[in-house]
């Protein structure tokens, strides 16, 4: 077992009420890592490079656990590199690994073809909706170099930023694992198997592949509804040999990147020049068809710090009650900032303006406000004529009243002549 620091030791002997254990707990194996000249401190350095204390730990230790006495967790990241060991240890198995997840802890696993998966990680990435290869099922590709991939290959830029570039770094995979995936909303693809690959156990006199064409992942991100991440690659290499996109894998999934959160969401009344109607007191609110100027705005963490997040879709305002009465296009502004203005809906209730904003490999974020919406008092209804369509009542009035007030000067003024 080796510790990040002094500290980290002492905090053993105390219980987690005074916080983590440690912020990152690596599981490896020592004997696999020797045979490929893996150097695990690659890999710790990085970690602490970005301000977080670690434990590293060889697979099967008996004395690992992930939570304390109280169910809270002792460690907030936990990364599973590929080995040969049959089980993570006695107090590890994959529904430990589900309640360190549902809890918000955020997650690493590599697999190869060599060593397969760990019976206990794959359990685990079979909850979320990922299915690696067995053990001993190759990644073939006639057509192209096997393993060669760019990293502009990568499909989600907030995870991997070099995605987005034209021209990128090669990489080579070792030994890679193939998974297939499930259709949740959760998962984000991060690396395709290319068009012509297929997989398959060559031990074996079965011809039948685990994958074929596009249809496999060499990469895969996990984003739950807590925001907890988790990240499965299928080649451990990559954390070893390329620090830049090992950097940027453990910068997202440890939420250190690509996290966003509400700077503003505010919203008031305003009348028809935009000027603010205060609200006098706590029983005074909103009432059918009011006009209100809603502001929202985000921030994204980058580098440490919170800066504005631009945000390159418009965003739309929900105005629900059950459903949705309205939806909304908000206008985008600078630094990130989106406005409306507009009209109540002409009912009364119990409403909440809410904002959804859900992008694969960003924090889930959504705002929201409940407001009340009263109906009309009897003097601020409109009156009859202010109707666009009065005028054919008022018509139909005039009409009648003209008709009565001509008869009754006919009959007045005229008579019959008698002799």
């Amino acid at each position: 077992m080796k510790f990040a620091s002094p500290l980290t030791f002492l905090s053993l002997l105390v219980p987690s009420v005074l916080g983590y254990i440690a912020d990152t707990v690596v599981i490896h194996d020592n004997s696999d890592i020797e045979d490929n000249d893996y150097n695990i401190d690659t890999i710790t350095d990085i970690i602490t490079s970005n301000g977080q204390s670690f434990i590293s730990i060889e697979a099967n230790d008996n004395d690992l656990e992930l939570n304390d006495i109280n169910g809270n967790l002792l460690y907030k990241n936990l990364v599973i590199l590929s080995n040969k060991a049959k089980s993570l240890g006695t107090n590890i198995d994959y529904k430990s690994l589900l309640s360190f997840a549902e809890n918000g802890g955020n997650i690493i696993i590599t697999s190869d073809s060599i060593n397969g998966t760990n019976l206990d990680n794959t359990l685990f990435l079979n909850e979320i909706g990922i299915y690696p290869s067995p053990k001993g099922y190759k990644y073939i590709d006639y057509h192209n170099n096997n393993t060669n991939i760019n990293t502009n290959q990568f499909l989600n830029e907030y995870i991997i930023s070099s995605s987005n570039e034209d021209t990128g770094m090669e990489i080579k995979l070792k030994d890679p694992s193939v998974a297939l995936i499930s259709n949740s909303e959760f998962l984000i693809p991060l690396l395709q198997t290319s068009r012509s690959s297929f997989s398959k156990d060559k031990s074996s006199k079965k011809d039948i592949p685990w994958h074929t064409g596009l249809e496999g992942y060499l990469a895969v991100a996990f984003q739950g509804r807590n925001n907890g991440r988790i990240t499965w690659i299928g080649s451990k290499n990559i954390l070893f040999e390329y620090p830049e996109i090992t950097n940027e894998i453990i910068q997202w999934t440890f939420q250190q990147k690509s996290v966003i959160k509400v700077n503003e969401f505010i919203h008031k009344r305003v009348d028809n020049e935009g000027n603010e109607i205060i609200f006098v007191d706590e029983d005074d609110f909103y009432k059918q068809g009011d006009l209100t100027d809603v502001k929202f705005s985000m921030i994204e963490l980058k580098n440490g710090e919170w800066v504005p997040f631009v945000a390159n879709e418009t965003l739309q305002l929900e105005f629900i009650m059950l459903d949705p009465f309205q939806r909304l296009k908000m206008e985008n502004l600078e630094n990130g900032s989106h406005h409306i203005n507009c009209k109540l809906p002409d009912q009364f209730g119990i409403f909440t303006f809410r904002i959804d904003y859900r992008k694969p490999g960003l924090t889930y974020l959504r705002a929201e406000d409940i407001v009340t919406v009263r109906h009309l008092a009897e003097d601020e209804h409109g009156r009859s004529w202010e109707n666009s369509n009065s005028y054919v009542y008022l018509a139909g009035l005039g009409s009648v009243i003209a008709s009565w007030l001509i008869f009754v000067i006919l009959f007045l003024f005229t008579s019959e002549d008698t002799k």
